[in-house]
């Protein structure tokens, strides 16, 4: 046969840095967040993050990681279930270390093995948001559609006020 003809066989064998659980670069990972949701400031202006180890590490910090991971995952199980909104689904995202490692084993996601507390490391997390941002752009593409929250949006909290 034709030499070449294999293709895109031999891509498994290239430097793609998604290809190893917890190998998305900081560029990546920014750009996949930043390409499903809006961070804004405390005035509501939108904040653009920058492609760099310091925008990573708040994104990987216990204050953004487990609200961003919430919002996403509710977006996610909503669009998958054709929900008009995210009420309902606020208590199936994952929220803590055990559910968003069976969100994570739910869904397929390709993440670092063999770490005693996975969700407290640091590489586990980046490579876990690399994953449900890909999961989210996906599902919007497949549905065409998607929700309009800020990044850090959560459940309506009853009684309040």
């Amino acid at each position: 046969g034709a030499q070449g003809s294999k293709g895109p066989a031999k891509a498994s064998e290239g430097g793609d840095a998604l290809a190893v659980p917890g190998g998305a670069s900081d560029e990546t990972l920014v750009e996949a967040v930043g390409a499903v949701v809006t961070f804004k400031d405390s005035s509501g202006v939108a904040r653009v993050l920058a492609p760099q180890a310091s925008e990573v590490a708040y994104l990987a910090s216990d204050a953004i990681f487990w609200p961003l991971l919430r919002r996403m995952g509710a977006e996610i199980l909503a669009l998958e279930g054709g929900e008009k909104d995210l009420d309902g689904l606020w208590d199936r995202a994952p929220s803590s270390s055990e559910g968003a490692l069976q969100f994570a084993e739910s869904r397929g996601y390709l993440l670092p093995r063999d770490l005693a507390a996975p969700a407290a490391d640091a590489a586990w997390r980046r490579a876990m948001l690399a994953e449900a941002a890909s999961d989210l752009m996906a599902m919007r593409v497949s549905v065409q559609r998607g929700f309009d929250l800020p990044a850090l949006a959560g459940p309506a909290e009853a009684g309040k006020g």
